[in-house]
C-alpha cells in the first residue's frame, strides 16, 4: 500500500495515510473499555475499591513505597578476595 501511495501522491500522501492510520489506532485504543477503566482508576480512584479502615492483609501501594532509612542489602560490605581465599583454605582443611 505504501508503494502505491508514494507513486501516486509522493511523501505528502504517505504522511496523510500514516497520520490517519495512527489516529484511528489511537482512537480504538482510547475507546476500549480496559483503557478507559485504567484511566479513570488512575486519575479518579478505583470505584471498585472500598475505603474501609480494616486491614485485610493485602499489599497496598503504601506498602510498596521506598523507605529511605532502610539500608540496601546490596550495598552491604562484601568480603574481599583475600578473606574468601582464607575461608576456602579453612574449609579444605
Amino acid at each position: 500500500v505504501g508503494g502505491v501511495l508514494y507513486d501516486a501522491y509522493r511523501w505528502q500522501g504517505l504522511s496523510v495515510f500514516h497520520c490517519s492510520c495512527q489516529g484511528s489506532l489511537l482512537l480504538l485504543l482510547l475507546i476500549s473499555p480496559t483503557c478507559r477503566k485504567s484511566f479513570m482508576a488512575y486519575f479518579f480512584g478505583d470505584p471498585d475499591e472500598e475505603d474501609d479502615d480494616e486491614d485485610d492483609g493485602g499489599v497496598t501501594m503504601k506498602d510498596l513505597q521506598v523507605q529511605p532509612n532502610v539500608p540496601n542489602p546490596s550495598s552491604a560490605a562484601k568480603p574481599s578476595a583475600q578473606e574468601i581465599k582464607k575461608e576456602a583454605q579453612a574449609l579444605e582443611q
